[in-house]
């Protein structure tokens, strides 16, 4: 019975050790290829023409990279870069994002889905609609899901490096 007990213990014990780890598969270099009604979305967040031009005009890598027993995340845009070391998953790590606010940032993995969540709270404005983003590998690409008041886009990354 023990040696039951002690197989159970190993098995939950590595599921969960894997569940805190960034899944293989999303570790890697990824330069956004297309996206799917994405000038969209960015209306709905509020963004005026000449915003949305020049942000679905620049390009954006993302990077995702373990390290020990944490992981590193990075976006690479031509006028801003976000690079956050050390994140865990299921605990909130605080940042510079894109728009210069500070967020609060909470990773989690579905691996019944085998999906990446990664959930914002703008610190400098709390009270308004704050974002969640999904990533999921279909085929060559990494898609990223984008949802804001109803409207979704997809950005597709191919893997770079």
């Amino acid at each position: 019975m023990r040696f039951i007990y002690g197989i159970f213990v190993i098995i939950f014990a590595s599921t969960a050790l894997a569940v805190n780890q960034i899944p293989d598969q999303f570790v890697g270099k990824w330069s956004v290829e297309k996206s799917d009604n994405f000038d969209e979305f960015l209306t709905a967040k509020g963004y005026g023409w000449l915003m949305r031009t020049l942000v679905k005009n620049s390009g954006m890598t993302k990077v995702f990279e373990k390290s020990g027993a944490t992981f590193n995340y990075k976006i690479l845009t031509p006028t801003k870069d976000v690079i956050w070391n050390g994140i865990h998953f299921g605990q909130p790590y605080v940042g510079e994002y894109l728009d210069d606010s500070r967020h609060q940032v909470i990773f989690t993995y579905d691996p019944r889905e085998h999906k990446l969540v990664e959930e914002h709270v703008n610190l400098d404005k709390p009270n308004e609609r704050q974002d969640s983003y999904s990533y999921t590998i279909q085929g060559p690409y990494l898609v990223n899901r984008l949802e804001y008041n109803g409207v979704v886009s997809n950005r597709y990354f191919r893997k770079v490096a």
